[in-house]
């Protein structure tokens, strides 16, 4: 959820929903300053996710982590919505994980389809995925990559992202 009109004044500062979020998920705020970003650190050993906004080209919350070495084999791309539009995988092979209500929405394309689908195999986890509207995962060179349309400010979306990338680094550390 994002702000928008006259509903913008019945929600609090996207500053105290993330400190709440934060502290709800056992993780830490970083309030940002001139130079970087106000954003959500959560650790998730032996990695840590780190959720932000930024306003480039278009609004997006962004969750980040860093889950393997420079050359890491694995690459993966999941797009729902806008993004469907806006990126296209090269010398990737799209992926259907056998669910039609989760690969109607959802174009995978992947380096790894055994890794795939080990990670989007799991009907509870398709489900949160579908959920969203507007969607982008991205696993590549060692890093991951969420991102979603709009700077989120509802905390169970928060929350939602989150645990999509605590699920994918688990899987990952399988």
């Amino acid at each position: 959820m994002t702000r928008a009109g006259n509903d913008a004044a019945l929600l609090p500062s996207r500053s105290l929903c993330w400190r709440a979020v934060a502290q709800s998920v056992g993780g830490s705020y970083e309030p940002g300053d001139f130079w970087s970003p106000e954003r959500i650190v959560l650790p998730c050993s032996p990695w840590t996710l780190a959720l932000h906004a930024e306003s480039i080209q278009a609004p997006l919350t962004i969750v980040r982590a860093t889950y393997g070495g420079r050359y890491h084999p694995l690459r993966l791309t999941l797009l729902k919505g806008e993004f469907q539009r806006e990126w296209h995988g090269i010398d990737l092979a799209d992926l259907e994980v056998g669910a039609p209500t989760f690969d109607a929405p959802c174009q995978i394309t992947t380096s790894s389809p055994a890794h795939a689908k080990a990670i989007f195999a799991r009907p509870g986890f398709q489900q949160k995925l579908v959920a969203l509207p507007h969607l982008a995962i991205d696993l590549r060179r060692g890093e991951l990559r969420i991102a979603t349309v709009g700077i989120v400010d509802h905390p169970e979306s928060l929350i939602t992202l989150l645990s999509i990338g605590v699920e994918v680094l688990q899987t990952l550390g399988r």
